[in-house]
């Protein structure tokens, strides 16, 4: 994991890519995505996997994202639950709360990657997929709303202009400008 993210800050895309997937399936092999026995899930070892683990699908997201890659981690293989926040730590000031939230965000991604992916593969028109990606950006509205405070962006813009998503126009755009990028 160390590895693909030096790579991906040094602009190596591919070598980055390529030890993602290498860290990946020794964490299949290991078997941190899956749930933990419950009984050792306060263990140190145990929160530690669980931390990789989305770390991991986090940086996954965010690679092939930004790569235009196919997502190697499957939903359905991403069945670990969450680390635990320490309980002495202070509120909301947790390093791990940042996973978790960046965890919950690729969890968005991948449905948007997935769905434009869809939209792609089938030619149809955005008319069809608008109200799937009305409830991906309430998902997100929800999200942002939920993050901590030293989390939270430090714009000055009002939420109510982050609803600018609902014109189908504006998705239209941004469907053609993602078309052209690929």
């Amino acid at each position: 994991m160390l590895m693909a993210t030096y790579a991906h800050h040094i602009a190596h895309p591919n070598l980055a890519y390529d030890y993602l997937g290498i860290a990946i399936r020794i964490a299949y092999s290991t078997g941190i995505n899956r749930d933990l026995d419950s009984a050792s899930a306060a263990a140190i070892e145990t929160q530690a996997a669980l931390r990789t683990w989305w770390t991991l699908y986090s940086l996954e997201s965010e690679l092939c994202l930004e790569y235009g890659k196919p997502l190697c981690i499957r939903e359905t293989d991403a069945k670990a639950a969450y680390p635990h926040e320490p309980l002495d730590l202070a509120a909301n000031a947790s390093k791990i709360t940042f996973i978790i939230f960046m965890a919950k965000l690729s969890r968005i991604t991948r449905k948007i990657i997935d769905l434009l992916s869809d939209i792609s593969e089938k030619g149809l028109s955005m008319q069809s997929y608008v109200g799937r990606l009305m409830n991906h950006q309430a998902e997100l509205m929800t999200w942002r709303g939920e993050l901590p405070v030293h989390l939270s962006p430090r714009d000055s813009v009002p939420m109510a202009r982050l609803y600018v998503m609902e014109n189908t126009a504006w998705i239209q755009r941004q469907y053609y400008e993602v078309e052209i990028r690929e």
